[in-house]
C-alpha cells in the first residue's frame, strides 16, 4: 500500500487537476503531461506530490481492512460463488466507507488554488462547518455501488481462474485454503 502511494498520490493529483478543467475554452492543461510540466514549474517535486500523504490515508487502511474482511467473510461463509461475490462486495463497500473522507479531503487538497492550504488538516474543520459530517462522504454512493459490483466480480473472477487454472494444469495445484493461508 505504502509503496503504491508513492505512485498514486501524483498520478492522482494529476487526474484530480484534469477532471477539474469544465470550461474546453479555459482550460489550464493540455493532457497529463501538461500538468506535471507546468505543476513541476509552479512549486516543483513537492506541488506534483500535493495530497500524496492523504492519499495514503485513503489506500492503506482501506486496503487492509478490505483483505481482512474478505478473508474472514470466507472463512465464515464458505468458498462457493454466492459467498465470494458477497464477500468481496461488501468488503470493497466498506474500503470506501473507510477511504471516501480522506478522499475528499484529498481532492479538495489538490485542486485549490496553490498557496491556499498549507496542509490537508486545514480543510476539515473548514468542511465540516460548511457541510457537516455528510461533506465527508460526498460520492460514497455511487462509489459504494461501483466498489460492490467491482470487487465482487473480481473476486469471483480470480477465484474461477485459478479454480480452472488447477483443473488444467494439476502438476502447477497449489490448493490454497482461504482460511489459513496455507498452500
Amino acid at each position: 500500500g505504502a509503496y503504491m502511494v508513492t505512485i498514486l498520490g501524483p498520478g492522482e493529483r494529476v487526474k484530480c487537476l484534469l477532471q477539474m478543467q469544465m470550461d474546453k475554452k479555459q482550460r489550464k492543461y493540455k493532457g497529463p503531461l501538461d500538468v506535471i510540466s507546468k505543476t513541476y514549474r509552479e512549486g516543483g517535486f513537492r506541488t506534483l506530490g500535493k495530497g500524496t500523504l492523504v492519499t495514503g490515508l485513503r489506500d492503506v487502511p482501506g486496503s487492509g481492512l478490505f483483505f481482512v474482511l474478505y478473508e474472514y467473510l470466507i472463512s465464515k461463509y464458505g468458498e462457493s460463488p454466492t459467498c465470494i461475490t458477497m464477500a468481496g462486495g461488501v468488503a470493497g463497500v466498506l474500503m470506501w466507507f473507510v477511504g471516501v473522507p480522506p478522499d475528499v479531503i484529498k481532492t479538495l487538497y489538490q485542486t485549490a488554488p496553490h498557496g491556499k492550504y498549507k496542509s490537508s488538516l486545514q480543510i476539515v474543520p473548514e468542511l465540516y462547518k460548511s457541510e457537516g459530517l455528510s461533506g465527508f462522504y460526498k460520492g460514497f454512493g455511487p462509489s459504494g455501488i461501483r466498489a460492490f459490483l467491482a470487487n465482487g466480480i473480481c473476486l469471483l473472477t480470480y477465484d474461477l481462474v485459478i479454480k480452472t487454472w488447477q483443473k488444467l494444469y494439476p502438476l502447477a495445484n497449489m490448493n490454497i485454503n482461504h482460511s489459513t493461508n496455507e498452500y
